[in-house]
């Protein structure tokens, strides 16, 4: 869907957008020195700002937290959760929430990986977007669905930017570009139909 959303994005003002796929943490790293042009969904933070120009939002995210439905792991409050073992993904930032507590985090390239090691019960629970969740439960995991539920936490929804590294001479540029592309995207109602095609809503 972000994919989607950013090739038709920069369609509307003429540019060709190329992907490669790698783990988050070496997307980020090599983004970030120069062996790839940028990062098409990230969070916004001081740190990554100096090293990225970001975009507009474009895309907001609805963080939860995830169990293997049964087990007896009593949550009271957030706090409880440094009690337990919490799977998150190599470079991934934390909901503001959670980035305080001291989490018991174990690291892994992939969601899918987390969701995987949640049903073996070797992680008690996993940080995950809500449309992620639902995806990797429809399409990649649907054997594990049912074992899978959702703890009643909200959090604030965090906004997702097209990053384009500093080591690119056109960044700023490509920003704008993309910023533009957007505007035009969501004026002609491809925005709305491109979310309600993988069935968001925002």
């Amino acid at each position: 869907m972000w994919l989607d959303l950013v090739s038709q994005a920069f369609a509307k003002v003429d540019y060709h957008v190329e992907y490669t796929f790698f783990p988050f943490a070496r997307v980020f790293s090599e983004s970030q020195f120069g062996q790839q042009q940028g990062v098409v969904c990230l969070w916004y933070s001081q740190i990554r700002s100096e090293s990225y120009f970001f975009s507009a939002p474009y895309f907001y995210n609805e963080m939860k937290i995830l169990k293997k439905t049964g087990r007896a792991l009593p949550i009271e409050k957030l706090y409880d959760l440094t009690k337990y073992r919490v799977g998150s993904v190599r470079g991934y930032l934390l909901p503001p929430k959670l980035e305080s507590l001291g989490l018991n985090l174990e690291f892994v390239d992939t969601d899918s990986q987390n969701l995987k090691k949640l049903v073996a019960e070797r992680i008690d629970f996993m940080i995950v977007d809500k449309y992620t969740a639902s995806y990797m439960l429809q399409k990649e995991q649907p054997d594990s669905s049912h074992l899978i539920s959702t703890l009643e936490t909200t959090f604030e929804r965090e906004a997702n930017y097209l990053a384009i590294a500093k080591t690119q001479v056109n960044g700023s540029d490509l920003i704008d570009e993309f910023n533009k592309g957007m505007l035009l995207l969501k004026e002609s109602g491809e925005y709305q139909r491109i979310m309600a095609v993988h069935g968001f809503e925002q």
